[in-house]
């Protein structure tokens, strides 16, 4: 083996055997010859070359470039090589070489994605990048007014919001949609705000009792209505008293008015 490594084979049912590490061998191109000689003297020999490969593949560039929704990956390597392309947790298998691009469409605009790459030569020998990230441009919005199909990728967010809830719990709420679609929310306006709630007016129902009335009755007032000034001074001296000597007058009153009236119908 390369001129310096001496191998012996032991042969087995007419197959000859040799065993030869990775250790024996170099990097690269090397080269074989095994020779066989019989008991008669007789001679044969034949060469052959072995490529050995324990160095992973280098990536020399790994680039991604946005346009709309779109990403494409664009992958160099230093050797050919099966590559293949995780982004946003989906594998891809891109084109075997040292050279290989990759687009992805139908993504959402605005957005962030992860991506990386595996790559293998021919000895199984694997490399995998960095994580890295690309977002998508902005939505496209047709120019008011215009026509021909052209594009502003420049997107200007244009809110409108309904009126805001009914105070409740100190919290009111409302919703807001942007007009433009523009995916993003750079100015989207708040939807919730503190607020004081309403206070009740409370109205005092208690009535205060009114002032007593006190009302002086001269011995004039009293002869006029024809009362005995006597009784209703008593009456209204008495306190309690009097009330009962106006009870007793009345009854008196009535009783002579019944006696008069079954008297006349007698007659």
């Amino acid at each position: 083996v390369n001129d310096s490594i001496n191998k012996e084979s032991y042969n087995k049912k007419g197959y000859v055997y040799f065993n030869i590490s990775s250790a024996d061998l170099n990097y690269g191109k090397n080269t074989i010859i095994i020779y066989a000689n019989d008991t008669l003297g007789n001679k044969n020999s034949e060469n052959f070359t072995i490529f050995m490969d324990n160095v992973t593949p280098k990536i020399l560039t790994l680039k991604a470039t946005a346009n709309k929704n779109e990403v494409t990956i664009s992958l160099t390597t230093d050797e050919n090589t099966t590559n293949k392309l995780t982004f946003d947790g989906k594998s891809y298998d891109l084109e075997e070489g040292n050279t290989t691009t990759k687009t992805i469409k139908n993504l959402k605009y605005s957005t962030e994605y992860d991506y990386y790459v595996t790559v293998c030569d021919k000895a199984k020998n694997c490399n995998t990048s960095d994580t890295q990230s690309i977002t998508t441009e902005k939505q496209p919005t047709t120019p008011g007014g215009t026509g021909g199909g052209s594009f502003d990728y420049d997107c200007e967010e244009n809110w409108t919001c309904s009126d805001w809830t009914t105070c409740t719990n100190s919290i009111q709420t409302r919703t807001c949609e942007d007009q433009n679609n523009c995916l993003t929310e750079e100015d989207k306006p708040i939807l919730t705000q503190k607020c004081t709630m309403p206070t009740v007016a409370t109205v005092d129902l208690s009535v205060e009792p009114e002032e007593e009335t006190i009302i002086n009755v001269s011995d004039k007032d009293y002869e006029e209505v024809g009362i005995d000034n006597k009784i209703t001074g008593a009456v209204v001296g008495g306190g309690s008293k009097g009330i009962i000597w106006i009870a007793a007058f009345i009854g008196v009153v009535i009783a002579g008015f019944v006696g008069i009236n079954i008297y006349n119908r007698r007659i």
